[in-house]
C-alpha cells in the first residue's frame, strides 16, 4: 500500500457525494458528446458520481479505485458496472481491449503519471478515445501574480497546465483530439469581490484543463510534431 492509498482510505468515510457538482455534470456532458458504446474504463471512480451515468452511455462500464471503502461505495449504487480494487499504475485489463478510458482529476495525484498514461495507452484501442482532466497549475489568479501565493491540494502530488499536460501527452504516444480550460460559473458575490476571476473564463486561463486524445498512430512522428512546434 502506497501514502496516497492510506490517506485516500482515511478520508473516504467523509468523501462527499459529487453527484451534482458543476465539474462532474459538465464531464458527463462532454463525454456524452463521443461515446458509442463499447467498454467505458473509469480511473479514479471515488464513491461513484459519474459510475451510474456512464452505465446508461456505454454497454459496460469498469470502474477501477485504489481506496477499497470507496470500490464498496460504488458497487452499492451502480447496476452492473464492473467495480474494481486496483492501482492506476498497473490497470488489471488486457492490452487493446477498451474503447473510452475516463481519467477526470487523478493524474495530479499519481506518483508517476507517465506509467498511469502508458497504461491507458496499452489498454486503450487503436481507435479508442481518451477523456482527460487536470486541474489547471496557473489559472489567471491576482493575488497569485501579484504575492506570489501558491495553494496546493492536499494529496496532488504533480502540476499540469495546458503546455506541461501536452507535453506528457506527447510523450506517452497520445494525439490530441481537443484540448481547453474551462471555469465554473460565478455568482455576483464573487465577481464583485474578486472582478479579476472573470479572466479565468478565457482560453488557457481556467481553472480545470480538460481533453480529448486518441493513441498516435505513429508515437515518434507525434513526439517529433510536438518538439518541433516547442521551437
Amino acid at each position: 500500500r502506497s501514502v496516497l492509498q492510506d490517506v485516500n482510505e482515511r478520508i473516504a468515510p467523509t468523501y462527499p457525494d459529487l453527484t451534482d457538482d458543476p465539474r462532474v455534470r459538465r464531464t458527463l456532458g462532454r463525454i456524452g458528446e463521443r461515446a458509442a458504446g463499447g467498454l467505458c474504463l473509469e480511473i479514479g471512480c471515488a464513491n461513484g458520481p459519474m459510475t451510474t451515468s456512464l452505465e446508461d452511455m456505454f454497454d459496460n462500464v469498469v470502474a477501477v479505485e485504489h481506496a477499497e471503502s470507496m470500490v464498496r461505495c460504488t458497487v452499492e449504487r451502480t447496476r452492473a458496472a464492473t467495480c474494481v480494487l486496483a492501482e492506476a499504475h498497473y490497470l488489471p485489463l488486457g492490452d487493446d481491449s477498451v474503447d473510452f478510458v475516463v481519467c477526470t482529476e487523478v493524474l495530479e495525484h499519481m506518483v508517476i503519471p507517465t506509467q498511469g498514461m502508458l497504461e491507458i495507452r496499452r489498454v486503450l484501442k487503436a481507435n479508442g478515445l481518451a477523456f482527460l482532466s487536470v486541474p489547471n497549475w496557473r489559472p489567471f489568479d491576482f493575488l497569485r501574480v501579484v504575492h506570489g501565493k501558491v495553494r496546493i491540494g492536499d494529496t496532488h502530488v504533480n502540476f499540469f497546465d495546458n503546455k506541461s499536460f501536452s507535453y506528457l501527452l506527447a510523450r506517452c504516444g497520445f494525439d490530441v483530439v481537443d484540448m481547453r480550460t474551462w471555469e465554473r460559473s460565478m455568482n455576483l458575490r464573487t465577481i464583485v469581490r474578486r472582478p479579476w476571476h472573470l479572466l479565468r473564463k478565457l482560453p488557457a486561463l481556467g481553472t480545470i484543463v480538460e481533453c480529448f486524445a486518441r493513441p498516435a498512430t505513429n508515437p515518434l512522428a507525434c513526439w517529433d510534431d510536438f518538439v518541433a512546434r516547442k521551437r
